[in-house]
């Protein structure tokens, strides 16, 4: 068990659902309104829901499902993103990605697949406060393969003060388990996927560039 850990993030982050002051939480509202006008018909990007019914499991050729493990009420923040010189850089423009909390115990989304060098990472959750991995700290990056059902990992984590121990473990028969009781007409075999440990390239708060991702939600 790999222990990681990141800062919690400032009242004034960026990060999706952060509580804020009324100014701010009012603005944060526009913004995703105006967004969600302007990107609703254009396509689909980062997955707000998971899979509930055994034919949105379908796949086209350049998507896969993942399952991803977490504890109940932690929302998590997956950015699509790439890896350039042992660091992840994430999409800060209409990033592929997740966003949401699991059913129990997992998440089920699905993901387009990335090109060759890139992939998907964990950049940040929402639990009690919001915490982001920082420059330099470790994020967990994975791939999606085209068609499969793969399960990717299970996340633990730990808040201390202002920050949060973050821990993964592999458990794909339980995983495996979930997918067959809540959709037993299905099949397919759920696969391990592999899930590396990259650092964070890109500067959430204090220092470097900050960045704001802007989201289109993906239609299933």
């Amino acid at each position: 068990m790999r222990q990681l850990w990141w800062e919690g993030a400032p009242e004034d982050s960026h990060l999706v659902g952060l509580k804020a002051g009324p100014v701010l939480q009012s603005a944060m509202r526009l913004r995703t309104i105006i967004i969600l006008s302007i990107t609703l018909p254009l396509g689909a990007c980062v997955s707000f829901n998971n899979l509930k019914s055994a034919g949105e499991l379908r796949t086209s050729p350049d998507e896969g499902v993942v399952i991803i493990g977490a504890p109940a009420g932690t929302k998590l923040v997956v950015h699509s993103g790439s890896a350039e010189s042992g660091k992840f850089v994430a999409d800060g423009f209409l990033p592929d990605g997740i966003i949401g909390t699991a059913d129990d115990g997992f998440l089920v989304r699905k993901l387009r697949i990335q090109k060759p060098g890139r992939g998907y990472a964990l950049v940040s959750i929402i639990s009690d406060k919001s915490y982001s991995a920082n420059c330099g700290q470790n994020l967990a990056m994975f791939t999606v393969k085209p068609g499969e059902i793969q399960y990717i990992t299970t996340f633990a984590f730990n808040p201390s003060g202002d920050r949060v121990g973050v821990s993964n473990t592999s458990d794909l028969p339980s995983a495996a388990g979930y997918i067959k009781a809540k959709f037993p007409e299905i099949a397919r075999e759920v696969i391990q996927g592999d899930v590396g440990v990259i650092e964070q390239g890109r500067c959430q708060s204090g220092g470097g560039v900050n960045y704001i991702p802007i989201y289109m939600p993906r239609r299933r």
